[in-house]
Order: structure tokens, then sequence, then C-alpha cells
């Protein structure tokens, strides 16, 4: 891994609050940071989330900084879910160049060419 893999694994931090098979909450306090305008429409992430092979659901709240998912506990575990976010993380932080010169009102946009470049760089 390289150093600034080590160093963004650092910055963003994912916990497991709870988990037991099938279910998972967790902690992402870099979600609290996100100003207001900048939330993202929680359909967008979720259903990206959701296209991790084996997740059931997902859900999230910028105001806890927490994210709740339910998956098949026979084809996923809370170690791979942990990669596969901390994977969708490092994508996007790969075009923060291209993504720093995105206004609010391309937001949206912006994030819909993200979820797919995402899914096409994991093949989801």
């Amino acid at each position: 891994m390289t150093l600034i893999a080590n160093l963004y694994d650092y910055l963003i931090k994912i916990h497991i609050v709870h988990s037991i098979p099938g279910r998972l909450r967790l902690a992402i306090p870099a979600m609290k940071e996100i100003p207001k305008a900048w939330q993202v429409d929680s359909l967008a992430v979720t259903e990206l989330i959701e296209a991790i092979p084996g997740v059931k659901a997902a859900s999230y709240n910028y105001l806890t900084g927490s994210a709740l998912i339910t998956y098949d506990a026979a084809r996923l575990d809370e170690k791979q879910i942990i990669t596969y976010l901390k994977k969708m993380l490092r994508i996007v932080a790969s075009h923060r160049t291209q993504l720093a010169k995105t206004k609010v009102e391309e937001l949206d946009e912006a994030v819909y060419k993200m979820r797919e470049i995402i899914k096409f760089e994991m093949s989801l």
C-alpha cells in the first residue's frame, strides 16, 4: 500500500459500531463534516452501496455520521464490506482534482458520473 493510501485510510476512518451476521452499523465521522450544501441525495449513495454483491439494503445519516447495511452473511462479511467502501472512497479521492471544480448546482450530475466511474472501476 502506498503512503497516500495509508494516509487516506487514516483520514477516512470507518468503525464498526455494531455487528451481527447480516446487519452492520458503521460510524463514518467524516460524513458529519460534509457541508449541508454538499450532502448528496441518499438514493445515489445507497444504490452504489447496494450494488456491492451480497448487500441487501443501505442507509446513512449525515447528522450522526453513521451507516446501516444489511447483507447476505453467506456471501459477504463485515471486513469485505468495509474494504469495498474504502475502495469506493479511494476512487472518489483519485478524482478530487475534477471534483474540486464542481459547483453546488452541478453536484447531482457529478454524483451520477462518479457513481458510474466507481461501478466501472470496481466491476459492480
